[in-house]
């Protein structure tokens, strides 16, 4: 961390656990317009990815007929199934509370939505943490292209290389070499062989372990 003087976290698998409740939702939904995938095979598809981009590429690559309001209401239902669970990872607050007591620089830096960045850190109690949030809405090129990072160092005048970027998909983790920016794989669920695509991330289990991993550096 010697060398770090930015922090910039995604969010849906790393500040807020959202990603099982949002796939289970979107799959359900595609589903009744013949979507191919399985619910794993699914989530694989749209993992770490702006929404709207993905459903274009599903419309693509699956010849797929979806309504004009797919999104609207699908992002409703979801949105509603949110407020219902617990989005909370165990010691993701403590994680942040600490960083937040140094004054350390941190941002969030995510695919989705900007309402739902605020929604989802609002419930898990994270929101005050984060004033300065970026979404792909922002960018003209979402994960995994380096935009939405380099818009958040730029934000902060922080070199990319003094960046740190921590990430639960192979999108984001693209995202983050494509901008220069040392990154931590989070729970990723990434094998070993493609965990060597990138050799400038390291990988950490949870986020106890990322708590002891800054408090040792």
């Amino acid at each position: 961390m010697d060398n770090i003087e930015l922090l910039i976290f995604d969010c849906d698998g790393v500040l807020v656990d959202t990603e099982n409740v949002a796939n289970n939702v979107l799959h359900r939904h595609l589903s009744l317009h013949n979507w191919p995938l399985a619910p794993t095979a699914t989530e694989q598809f749209f993992r770490g990815r702006s929404l709207t981009e993905s459903l274009r590429r599903a419309v693509n690559e699956f010849q797929l007929t979806l309504p004009a309001d797919f999104l609207q209401v699908m992002q409703r239902d979801t949105f509603e199934q949110f407020r219902q669970v617990n989005l909370s990872f165990p010691n993701c607050k403590v994680l942040v509370q600490q960083l937040s007591a140094c004054a350390f620089p941190m941002c969030v830096a995510s695919s989705g939505s900007h309402e739902k960045i605020a929604l989802t850190l609002s419930q898990t109690g994270l929101l005050g943490y984060f004033p300065i949030r970026f979404s792909a809405q922002d960018v003209t090129r979402a994960k995994p292209a380096p935009d939405l990072f380099l818009k958040a160092s730029s934000y902060f005048c922080t070199p990319p290389e003094r960046c740190l970027v921590i990430e639960d998909s192979s999108a984001g983790l693209a995202a983050a070499d494509a901008a220069g920016m040392p990154s931590i794989g989070l729970n990723t669920q990434l094998s070993a062989a493609q965990q060597r695509d990138f050799p400038n991330t390291l990988f950490l289990q949870d986020h106890a372990a990322l708590l002891r991993w800054m408090n040792g550096h």
